[in-house]
């Protein structure tokens, strides 16, 4: 028999799974208690004007660009903010949708509708996810810190039950910014999957000249991308360019896909080195606080395994993308819990597609909450 307390936390979950708001649906038109903002680019304003219009026989009330100091020239021009405030604004969103979702999100706006329905909106559906994995979920759930990371997995959940991705629940915060867990002045990221170094540049500047970035990218196209960006010093911090693959064992793969897709593949390809975070740190000794961040196609559960003694060694704060393959959003949280003690478990998503899932865990003794104003 469960725990009174496991009970509670089941019905909790239960709670949260069976009243998942839908945030984003495609707009049914204007109505008459709510006025209507189409957010929009300048450069899209006058064609996403024409398709409302068109399908609507309106014009909508008003207009709002995600862009600060970006100037329509019509008075119909409005403050994003003005959005959060007033729950008689309905945001309309033209192309493209899932930046400006994630703009939007950013502002505490997550009650949106699509000008137009985006050809993503109802995919990969499994009616039986729930109950097929209800223990493991639950035993996630359970791990969960705070509230909006419970509901944010609840919305996730939801979209895999009914594959609609307006269930998900978008963060705040940008990705890699959670507030507790991002890299800040002086730390030491591992950027594992730094693709063509956007990600990388990002971490350097939250770092700072104190900070050190190591960029693990195999990809031929990529590497030579990040070395124009060291060429042309994108950083601010110290970087160092790692130019093969991590994984659960040292050797020779195949490595198949260009671009921000490139992943460890059986067969096919062209081959890559890879080793293990805990042969490739073996040398090295970190006084600083460090960071590992983890996007690497479905490679982050085997070069977890292949760094065990290393996690354990520097307790580092993770982030760890769990949104390749289904059961990665709950084998990748168990894992962690099972084999790294007492680590704290935050959750985030950050578009409106089912990309950017998050796993941020940072150790228990280096947990505190902010400061609250």
């Amino acid at each position: 028999m469960p725990a009174l307390h496991e009970a509670n936390n089941e019905d909790q979950f239960l709670l949260f799974l069976n009243e998942a708001k839908l945030h984003r649906m495609p707009f049914g038109g204007p109505c008459g208690f709510r006025k209507t903002v189409l957010v929009t680019l300048k450069e899209r304003l006058e064609e996403d004007e024409k398709t409302f219009k068109a399908r609507w026989n309106v014009y909508p009330d008003f207009v709002v660009s995600p862009v600060k100091n970006t100037n329509f020239g019509t008075h119909r021009q409005i403050d994003i903010e003005e959005i959060r405030r007033d729950p008689n604004l309905l945001a309309v969103v033209g192309t493209p949708e899932r930046s400006l979702c994630r703009v939007l999100a950013s502002h505490g706006v997550s009650d949106v509708r699509f000008l137009t329905d985006p050809s993503y909106k109802k995919v990969n559906a499994n009616s039986k996810f729930f109950e097929s994995r209800r223990a493991e979920l639950l035993k996630v759930f359970n791990l969960l810190e705070d509230i909006e990371s419970k509901l944010t997995f609840a919305s996730i959940v939801k979209y895999r039950i009914t594959g609609d991705h307006g269930y998900l629940r978008i963060a705040p915060f940008s990705e890699y910014h959670h507030p507790i867990v991002k890299p800040q002045e002086g730390d030491v990221v591992f950027d594992i999957g730094a693709s063509n170094g956007v990600t990388s540049a990002h971490f350097s500047k939250m770092v700072g000249k104190k900070g050190m970035v190591y960029a693990f990218e195999p990809e031929p196209n990529n590497i030579e991308k990040i070395k124009k960006r060291i060429e042309a010093k994108k950083f601010t911090s110290q970087i160092e360019l790692v130019p093969f693959a991590l994984g659960e064992k040292s050797g020779v793969v195949s490595f198949n896909g260009s671009g921000g897709s490139g992943k460890i593949v059986e067969r096919g390809g062209y081959e890559v080195k890879v080793t293990t975070l805990d042969e490739f740190s073996s040398s090295l000794v970190f006084h600083e606080r460090l960071v590992l961040s983890f996007d690497i196609e479905g490679g982050e559960q085997a070069t977890l395994r292949g760094g065990l003694n290393f996690l354990r060694r520097t307790r580092p704060f993770l982030q760890i993308s769990i949104y390749h393959g289904a059961d990665a959003l709950h084998e990748i949280p168990l894992w962690v819990s099972e084999n790294l003690e007492n680590y704290v478990f935050f959750m985030a998503h950050h578009d409106s597609y089912h990309c950017e899932t998050d796993l941020y865990a940072i150790p228990k003794e280096m947990y505190a909450l902010p400061d609250v104003p």
